[in-house]
Formats: C-alpha cells, structure tokens, sequence
C-alpha cells in the first residue's frame, strides 16, 4: 500500500511498502480447491494428468456419475489412447478394472465404451495381462449376449461377435497363452462360444481362423480340451479341414493334435476326420503336414482307431506314418 512523507532522497514521493497484516486484512474467501476427483468436472487435464484424472473420474462409486457423464469421460479417455505410451500410462494408473466393472453398466452407451476402450488396452501385452487379471474375459463373454447390438459389437473387440470380431477374437487368442487366461476362458465357458461363431456361416474366413487359434491354444490345455471336446470340437474341426483355406486346416490339424491326446477323442476323431487328415498328410504346407500327421500317430494308439487308419491308407503312407511313431 502507498504512504505519503519524506523518502530516502528527501522527497515527498510515494513510498510503497508491503504489510505483514496483509493476508489478515484482505483474507482469502474462496473455498478450498479440493484434493480428490471432481465428479461435475468431466474434462481432459493438462500435461501429465490427462490419463490419471480420467481414470479417477470412471473409478468414482457407483451413482456419482450420471450414465451420460460416465459415458462423456470414456469417450475422452479412449481417444487419448491412441498411441502406446498413453496405453501403458492407463494400464499402470490401474483402468482395467474400472472398465471390467463397467462392462455390467446399466447403460448401453456405458457398457459399449467400456469394452472399446479395453479393446484398446488389450493391444498391448501389459494391457492384455491387466484385462485378464481384472476378469475380462467373463465379463466380455457375457457382455456377448447383450440386449444392445452397438454393446455385442463393442465386446467382439476383445472376444467374439459379429463382423467386428476378429479385433476381439485375437485378443482372445493372446489371452489364452496363460494358465490364468485360460481358466478364466474355461471359467466364462469360453470354448462354446468359439465354437459356435466359427460354425456359423456368416462368420468370414479371418473369422474362423482367429476361433480356431484360440480353440488350438485351449485344446492343447489339460483342462481346455475337455471343454473343448464336450462342446462339440470335434464336428467342427472337421469342417476346418474341409476348407481350401490353409491357415483354417494348420490350426484345425493343430487343434485336433491337442484333442487327440485324450484317450476318448482318438476313436472319433478318426472317424470322422480320418479321411481328411490322410489327404492332408501331403499338405505343401509343411505346417499342416504336420499337425496331421501327429493327429494320426495319436489316433493309432487306439486299438479300434489303429484298424480305421490302415484301412484308409496304402502301404506307402503307412510306412510314412509308422516312420515316426512306434506301433
């Protein structure tokens, strides 16, 4: 504040001078700036903060968002992740498990974000271990069957369904490279629905050969093959091999090399797709050469099995065969 007198030069210029009392004076009125999350503040921060406040705002418990709020800072936070250091940040900040608690959200529009913006995690191999420790896969295999078309379409983005699916299905194969990721698939009954989307005639060949990747990884699990086995692998599998496609009889030879290693699969398995595998043994894809010719060598250890194959090939491709296993 000013003050009138004689100034160090003599004059009676205009001294200024701060007070001590000045903050008691003259005291800050305003309210506190609060220290956690802003619920009515749904925005991007600046610099640093623009994951972490996001992923606070979704943490938030129940009913302190309204679904068009929740809604509004998914869509922030899914666009920010667009590259991978944003990915990681939000994989570290702890995201997943706030999405997978989304993923049974009243709201369609909250449901659907949530499972793009896991999608978008899950490119990652950080993302894809947060997703499945957070129990992703369930939560998505149930968000399949949704009322919301846009919520089914989102989910396939990180498992299975409809044309956006392939997305979703090769995180799914990623995921089920893991003991946990695999219980986790078995747990949601994940095999069936493979299944079942890989029959389907609408499903596309990439389609297909994402369901039969992740059908091999199960297949060749102790537990995952029983499941596989039980849903009807199989009669599936079978159709694989009929294909022209390459990359479908690989994994579908693939996979049924896994199944046949059960006793009560070998039987069947040569029944009815016993004739294919002995095509295929002289595949020019050494890959699928070679898956079926394990498949075959599993199947003779069954006695009745045995039988079917030596019926099936001529004495050339049985010494082929008989090259590599012991009888």
């Amino acid at each position: 504040m000013a003050s009138a007198g004689l100034g160090l030069d003599g004059t009676h210029a205009a001294r200024y001078g701060a007070s001590e009392f000045l903050k008691d004076r003259h005291p800050d009125l305003s309210p506190a700036f609060p220290s956690g999350v802003i619920p009515e503040e749904i925005a991007v921060a600046f610099g640093r903060r623009h994951i972490p406040k996001l992923v606070d705002v979704i943490a938030l418990p129940d009913g302190q968002l309204s679904p068009k709020e929740l809604a509004q800072a998914l869509r922030y936070l899914v666009k920010l992740l667009s590259n991978q250091e944003s990915k990681s940040e939000a994989v570290a900040y702890g995201a997943s498990p706030s999405l997978v608690h989304h993923l049974a959200h009243a709201d369609a529009d909250v449901r659907t974000l949530a499972s793009q913006t896991l999608s978008s995690l899950a490119q990652l191999l950080l993302g894809r271990a947060a997703v499945v420790a957070a129990g992703g896969v369930p939560a998505l295999t149930l968000l399949l069957r949704d009322a919301s078309p846009h919520a089914r379409a989102a989910a396939s983005q990180c498992l299975a369904a409809g044309r956006r699916a392939l997305a979703g299905v090769l995180t799914l194969v990623h995921t089920t490279t893991s003991d946990k990721g695999i219980y986790q698939a078995l747990d949601a009954h994940v095999p069936p629905t493979l299944l079942r989307l890989a029959g389907e005639p609408e499903s596309h060949q990439e389609m297909r050969a994402a369901c039969a990747r992740a059908l091999r990884n199960l297949a060749h699990h102790t537990y995952g093959k029983v499941q596989v086995l039980e849903s009807g692998g199989i009669a599936v599998m079978s159709k694989f091999l009929q294909s022209n496609d390459e990359t479908l009889q690989q994994h579908g030879a693939g996979c049924l090399m896994g199944l046949t290693l059960e006793e009560e699969a070998k039987l069947p398995c040569i029944q009815e797709c016993g004739n294919m595998l002995a095509e295929l043994i002289h595949h020019p894809n050494p890959d699928v050469a070679e898956n079926s010719l394990a498949t075959i060598q599993n199947c003779c250890e069954h006695p009745a099995a045995r039988e079917i194959v030596q019926g099936m090939l001529d004495d050339e491709d049985m010494e082929y065969v008989y090259s590599f296993c012991e009888m």
